[in-house]
């Protein structure tokens, strides 16, 4: 097997961190993770059924031609809030019933939501710190993501050369995360980001491998991502850390 773990080091950061737009589908998957992880240890009926969050819609929230937010709401109840960039911290605000109506919203409701999409307009007049601090929750998602896709993998129908590199990644990952380093067949990295330039990159990669005779499922690929958080906890039917306006306003 040949490993061709470092021998291109073109620089990649801009090729992804310019992807900060986050699809419907991306905003379905933070909000299952999300989920999961707020139902840990819980003794409700749908942390112990995560098929509760199999079946769900999508909204996208746009204002001036621009997305801010989705609405992730599933069938059995409960929703998730996502932003719509990747500028801004990932989960909004969440609830595990009942489901939010834009229409319908009472007065806290409103505010909270015109106060959220000025500051996701304005996302880019934050303090470095905060920058970094959402950078890391992103970061966050995208491990967990590295996470499902080890723990998915099925060694029993690979073949040799395909097991040794996922065995591999994992070693380099457990050697390296605390880095940022991400390591991956070159084959499961064509989702890492949607945009064009990074598709030619990709492209790039895999001629090179080829050339080395190496199969694209069998080389490993290592990248970096330049990018818990405070959320507003249950939007309907608490008062978690709704202080101030948003409380009052509130008559729960």
């Amino acid at each position: 097997m040949n490993y061709f773990e470092f021998e291109s080091t073109q620089k990649t950061e801009n090729l992804i961190v310019a992807e900060t737009n986050v699809s419907a589908n991306d905003a379905s998957h933070i909000a299952s993770i999300f989920m999961a992880e707020q139902l840990k240890g819980s003794s409700s009926t749908k942390a112990n059924n995560q098929s509760s969050f199999d079946c769900y819609s999508v909204k996208t929230f746009s204002q001036d031609s621009k997305k801010y937010m989705h609405l992730v709401s599933y069938d059995n109840g409960g929703f998730v809030l996502v932003s719509a960039t990747k500028d801004y911290y990932p989960v909004l605000a969440f609830c595990d019933e009942g489901d939010f109506n834009i229409d319908e919203l009472n007065e806290g409701q409103k505010f909270w939501l015109e106060m959220t999409k000025a500051a996701i307009n304005n996302c880019d007049k934050l303090d470095d710190s905060t920058k970094a601090d959402i950078n890391t929750v992103w970061d966050n998602y995208e491990r967990s993501d590295i996470n499902t896709l080890f723990h998915s993998a099925t060694k029993s129908t690979m073949s040799p050369a395909v097991e040794a590199c996922w065995d591999r990644c994992m070693q380099l990952y457990e050697q390296y995360y605390t880095q940022g380093w991400i390591f991956v067949p070159l084959s499961e990295a064509s989702s890492i980001s949607s945009s064009q330039s990074f598709s030619s990159f990709y492209q790039s990669m895999c001629s090179s491998a080829i050339q080395r005779n190496s199969p694209i499922n069998a080389t490993v690929f290592a990248f970096k991502f330049s990018y818990l958080t405070e959320t507003q906890a249950h939007l309907m039917s608490t008062q978690w850390h709704q202080y101030g306006v948003f409380s009052e306003l509130n008559n729960y």
